[in-house]
């Protein structure tokens, strides 16, 4: 796919499920669904007023949900493109958001150092999380639905209850920020791409740093598995694409 060349900087995008669609935000507060097979725009979302910083999906592209230099979050039909909702309650800038795999839950990590938990049929602000004491940088949910992970500027990576409402463990390992997070397929592993270019692989079960790659040079602004879960994939900020093989990766 090749998206016509011109306009803002993409800073988010996200596959749908099927592979079909590709949804990119970017500076200009515009978010576009693409056509992957013909790199047409399907359709173009409108709505924000400012810079949009983040993205996220449920895992059959019904729901999709954007936030960015603003404190509102929208949320779209991944279907007609059509504004369901706009949710309130974050009191900074909105760098990241992450939809549970069921569409149920939809977290945002903000610049104020918190985390909120919304109902995504009611609207409802569900749960805060404190915790971290800098700007969250990403979220992911785990597989379940109910455990997700956080990491900010403060160095932690943290992992919540969300039904609960509260932390559950701190993971360690990490000697610089995590910029970015991923589980696999199943969650049983944790990605997290840090400020210093390493990439650690922390297995669930242990909740111990499984693999440490540190290929990369520069921070790792985004982190990724594969379909068949035994690859790793991140991009840093030299707009370099590494990609190891997890299970054969040196172990810690």
């Amino acid at each position: 796919m090749i998206v016509p060349p011109g306009g803002a900087a993409v800073i988010g995008l996200i596959f749908s499920s099927d592979g079909r669609y590709l949804v990119t935000v970017g500076r200009d507060s515009v978010v576009k669904v693409w056509n992957v097979a013909t790199g047409e725009r399907r359709f173009t979302l409108n709505g924000h007023e400012h810079s949009l910083r983040a993205v996220a999906a449920s895992a059959d592209g019904s729901v999709v949900a954007t936030g960015g230099e603003e404190t509102r979050v929208m949320i779209w039909n991944g279907a007609t493109g059509q504004l369901q909702r706009v949710l309130d309650g974050n009191t900074d800038f909105v760098n990241t958001l992450s939809l549970s795999p069921d569409g149920r839950f939809l977290a945002s990590g903000n610049a104020a150092a918190r985390i909120l938990v919304w109902n995504v049929d009611s609207g409802q602000l569900l749960k805060t999380l404190l915790g971290h004491s800098d700007e969250v940088n990403s979220l992911v949910f785990g597989a379940d639905g109910k455990l997700l992970a956080s990491s900010g500027e403060d160095g932690k990576v943290l992992l919540w209850d969300v039904v609960a409402g509260h932390q559950t463990h701190a993971l360690n390992g990490q000697r610089a920020p995590m910029r970015s997070l991923a589980f696999n397929g199943d969650g049983t592993l944790l990605a997290g791409g840090s400020l210093d270019g390493k990439v650690l692989v922390w297995d669930m079960s242990t909740l111990k740093v499984a693999h440490e790659f540190d290929e990369s040079t520069a921070a790792v602004n985004a982190v990724a598995f594969d379909a068949r879960k035994d690859q790793v994939i991140a991009g840093n900020a030299e707009s370099r694409v590494v990609k190891w093989n997890v299970s054969r990766g040196a172990a810690r």
